[in-house]
């Protein structure tokens, strides 16, 4: 299985992204702040670039 890392991941196109590739099989991760729900079947990388 492939792995993607998505920055963001839950608003507007890295939304979609991270959800695309999930369809396809990848293992997704997702780095973001954790303030939103995620997608269904991503891995959640909780970080703050500040």
């Amino acid at each position: 299985m492939k792995n993607v890392l998505i920055t963001g991941g839950t608003v507007f196109a890295s939304r979609y992204a991270a959800e695309y590739y999930v369809k396809k099989g990848y293992h997704v991760f997702v780095l973001n702040r954790n303030s939103k729900a995620q997608s269904e079947g991503v891995t959640l990388i909780e970080a703050d670039r500040h």
